[in-house]
């Protein structure tokens, strides 16, 4: 089964809320060395809360 192709990320997560991925494994590529980027944290001051 082909995969379809998206308009916008809202559209994706809609379809892959409503379908299974397994069904595109075909269309699925092997990659290496994958790194999520994370935001850097905000550091904020606690003083005079407690």
């Amino acid at each position: 089964m082909k995969a379809p192709q998206f308009k916008n990320l809202k559209e994706e997560r809609k379809f892959l809320d409503t379908h299974d991925s397994t069904d595109y494994h075909d269309d699925f590529k092997i990659t290496k060395n994958v790194v999520f980027v994370r935001p850097k944290k905000e550091v904020i001051s606690l003083k005079g809360f407690f």
